[in-house]
């Protein structure tokens, strides 16, 4: 899952879907659109764990969006759950539905 280069991937946002910006001082699970193949994520002020499989993340466990980096393109499929939850207080998702 690369970082977004809109050089060298293709990322195009949903029509009629916005960049979102959410709390995840808890769990949060993110519906995914049907018409979605990509959605880009991106850490602001904290960590994020997230899980693409519908298992819950911990503050411990997951993959880890450290906060910071550039925004990360994650590949969806049919089976595909994202749920987010921060390592510690404080922290925001950036996401975007895209193709």
């Amino acid at each position: 899952m690369p970082l977004l280069d809109s050089n060298k991937y293709h990322f195009s946002p949903l029509e009629g879907e916005p960049h979102r910006q959410n709390a995840v001082d808890s769990l949060f699970t993110y519906n995914v659109p049907k018409q979605c193949t990509r959605v880009a994520v991106q850490a602001v002020e904290e960590n994020i764990r997230y899980t693409t499989n519908g298992t819950n993340p911990t503050a411990s466990s997951g993959f880890l969006l450290k906060a910071g980096d550039p925004p990360f393109l994650i590949e969806i499929t049919p089976t595909t759950t994202l749920k987010f939850i921060s390592e510690t207080a404080g922290a925001l998702l950036e996401i975007e539905a895209g193709a």
